[in-house]
């Protein structure tokens, strides 16, 4: 009997940590999805324009920076805080 208790406590610790590591993940996910949204509503703001969309022509070399391509073909980095807010937009050249 102990012993069936010993694996049924076991296997409760292994689910749950792979309840929280889902957890995180999940809320990972969020903040990124979040990020994205918020950086391309900042963008579309900034330029008045319509249709800018998450750049996949370059490499991020910062956390927390997604680039956005403009509704007018311009590109932008933004820079968000740790909730995936746009804090702070550059024009890049």
């Amino acid at each position: 009997m102990s012993r069936t208790i010993a694996l049924l406590v076991a296997a409760g610790l292994t689910l749950a940590a792979c309840d929280e590591a889902t957890m995180q993940q999940v809320s990972e996910d969020a903040v990124i999805r979040r990020g994205n949204a918020s950086c391309i509503a900042a963008v579309e703001a900034q330029t008045g324009l319509p249709g800018a969309t998450l750049s996949d022509a370059a490499v991020i070399l910062e956390v927390n920076q997604i680039l956005v391509n403009a509704g007018d073909g311009g590109r932008w980095s933004c820079f968000t805080n740790e909730e995936g807010q746009a804090v702070s937009l550059i024009k890049r050249a």
